[in-house]
């Protein structure tokens, strides 16, 4: 299994190959190595097209949208709590845990979903870019 895709409109998409977990977008104009933008909250990479055609990572820096990847928070797996803490007036009870640190779950491209916009009626990102063309 790999990547979800969810087709926003209709049309032409933009060329992409997944490869690991890597996506090259329009023959290797960019690469996003997904993997590497996990955070422990859900993150969204907008791939944009600038005024001169020119692939962009980042909204700011683009003036459509051809894709976006949500890349979805890290998950980890906590150490199992090994004995109860006695209560007293300082600590209100509960675990402890054996004194290692939660491990991040390995990445899963299967996680990913891409959204893609048709590059026929390429969709303005901000409404302010579209007076200057």
């Amino acid at each position: 299994m790999s990547m979800s895709i969810i087709n926003k409109n209709e049309g032409p998409k933009i060329l992409f190959e997944a490869m690991g977990n890597r996506v090259f977008f329009n023959d290797g104009e960019i690469m996003v190595d997904v993997s590497k933008r996990q955070r422990d909250y859900p993150v969204l990479i907008d791939i944009c097209m600038d005024r001169d055609r020119n692939l962009v990572i980042g909204a700011a820096a683009g003036l459509y949208y051809v894709a976006q990847l949500m890349v979805p928070e890290a998950q980890y797996i906590y150490p199992e709590l090994v004995m109860p803490i006695q209560e007293d007036e300082n600590s209100g009870g509960g675990m402890q845990m054996d004194g290692e640190q939660p491990e991040k779950k390995p990445f899963r491209m299967d996680d990913v979903t891409m959204m893609l916009w048709s590059l026929e009626n390429l969709e303005v990102i901000q409404e302010e870019n579209s007076n200057e063309l």
